[in-house]
């Protein structure tokens, strides 16, 4: 989700500022983010014990769920991806335009939600946190920044795109490294919040939780400085990886204090 959020958000700001985008990388950033969100899609329902269910979140939708409500906005956003796609191949300028615009706001939507979703489980103390928003966002940048400068090796990029991607990813690989440290400095109001981010930090999950800061940033941030393509290319991988360790240890941890 963040990877499909991430990359056409960028994508689409790119363009908005007028940047030289070469067309086939920005088809390919676009149906990937396509394809990505297809997985999310797919990894949701198949979580569910009756994958047909999920049906009834838009047949019988509980708008003060944020299950519900996250639902529509995938659904949305697979749509302007879609318009996206054909503004793209049919050099339909004012619908990419349009795509661009509203897609920004709705893969920002994709990206946080989730934030308030966690938030409505009450008895999960560790996910109560108002920087979660902002961090969940943060990641699906550095996630749609590193995806990019991938997929740059693959079709073509331009010396400035590849620049502004390298230095996005750098700052915000920095930005979750504070944002995940504070953790670590900022008191929990409550005794489970507290014993879940003691499992996070210290805990069973203190392997996934300071690989993922180290590898996917301090180590990513030090090869994304250089300006060799193939370490900054690993460092986009890193970068990836490390969010990967980074969200297990949190996920779970968050789940790790029994309820009663």
């Amino acid at each position: 989700k963040a990877i499909s959020a991430g990359t056409f958000a960028l994508v689409a700001i790119l363009g908005l500022l007028g940047a030289d985008l070469d067309l086939a990388w920005e088809w390919s950033a676009g149906l990937l983010a396509l394809l990505m969100l297809g997985v999310t899609a797919a990894l949701l329902v198949s979580d569910l014990t009756h994958h047909l269910r999920f049906l009834t979140i838009f047949i019988r939708p509980q708008w003060r769920s944020w299950l519900a409500r996250g639902a529509y906005l995938i659904t949305l956003y697979g749509l302007l991806l879609v318009l996206f796609l054909v503004g793209l191949l049919f050099d339909l300028q004012g619908l990419t335009r349009l795509a661009r615009w509203v897609g920004v706001f709705a893969a920002g939507g994709v990206a946080g939600y989730t934030a308030f979703l966690l938030a409505q489980a009450k008895a999960r103390d560790m996910w109560q946190s108002p920087l979660l928003p902002l961090h969940l966002l943060t990641q699906a940048g550095i996630a749609g920044s590193a995806t990019l400068i991938l997929l740059g090796y693959v079709t073509p990029l331009t010396d400035d795109t590849f620049s502004w991607l390298r230095a996005a990813l750098i700052n915000l690989v920095v930005l979750h490294i504070v944002l995940a440290l504070s953790e670590v400095v900022m008191p929990h109001p409550t005794v489970e919040g507290a014993r879940a981010a003691r499992n996070m930090m210290w805990g069973r999950f203190r392997w996934y939780y300071w690989s993922g800061l180290a590898v996917g940033g301090i180590v990513a941030i030090l090869l994304a400085t250089l300006n060799e393509g193939a370490q900054i290319g690993l460092a986009s991988l890193l970068a990836l990886v490390g969010l990967l360790a980074y969200e297990h240890a949190y996920i779970q941890a968050g789940q790790s204090v029994p309820l009663s």
